[in-house]
Parts: structure tokens; C-alpha cells; sequence
């Protein structure tokens, strides 16, 4: 019994920290509060939206005593809005680490609020590249 305890344990574990690890997450940029990070593997465009994961990985934990965050987005290239659908925060770096929260169903986000920030960076070089793709 405390062998197959041990073993949901440990298999409990990998696949808590899977979801982090089996991206492919590439930098696209250095902000005062850390690096932001895009999965390329999970950019898709589906009935005219973009779908994609980006990580937040934070030089310093918040108040909250996260370090990462990873959220799953849902984005209109053509209104350039973005709606984050799934926001999950982590007490270690990359989005490793015991999950602290999760927030799920986020609001359209307008272009004139993401100017100027990591969001609206990655929603651009998301965009631009679906374009090109």
C-alpha cells in the first residue's frame, strides 16, 4: 500500500509540472517584472480567433507569492482585442511548482488598454505570425 501511495505521489508530481514542461516556450521579452514567454507549440487559429499560451516568469515573487504565471488566451487579430481564458499562478519559476490559483473566463481586453504592454507585445508577434505562417 505505501508503495502504490509512493507512486501516485510521483506520478501525481510529473504530471503537475507536465503541462509547463512539455511546451516550447520561446523569450520575446524583458520587462521590468521579468521575462514573457510564448508556447509556440500552442498558437492555433480556429473560427477566424487565435488561440496561445504566454508565461509570465517573474524576477520577484508577488505579494501573493507567485513567481510564474501561464495563461491561455483567446485573440481577434482583426479588433487586435485579446480575452485571457485561463490564468494559472505558480510558486515556482517557468510555471513549476504547487499551482496557487487559478482564474478562468476573462473579459475582451481592447487595443487601447494593451498598447505598451507584454500583453499587447505577444498578442502582436502572435498575430504576425498566424499571418505569415
Amino acid at each position: 500500500m505505501k508503495i502504490l501511495l509512493a507512486l501516485i505521489s510521483v506520478t501525481s508530481a510529473t504530471l503537475f509540472s507536465f503541462s509547463a514542461l512539455s511546451s516550447d516556450w520561446s523569450a520575446v521579452m524583458k520587462t521590468n517584472r521579468g521575462i514573457i514567454y510564448i508556447d509556440l507549440k500552442s498558437i492555433a487559429k480556429r473560427s477566424g480567433y487565435i488561440y496561445y499560451k504566454t508565461l509570465n516568469d517573474n524576477s520577484k515573487r508577488t505579494n501573493e507569492g507567485a513567481k510564474s504565471l501561464i495563461m491561455e488566451n483567446h485573440a481577434d487579430c482583426r479588433s487586435a482585442k485579446l480575452k485571457p481564458t485561463k490564468m494559472k499562478f505558480y510558486e515556482g519559476s517557468m510555471g513549476t511548482g504547487r499551482l496557487l490559483g487559478e482564474v478562468s473566463k476573462g473579459e475582451w481586453i481592447s487595443s487601447s488598454i494593451l498598447s505598451n504592454t507584454g500583453m499587447g507585445y505577444t498578442l502582436e508577434l502572435v498575430c504576425n505570425y498566424i499571418e505569415n505562417k
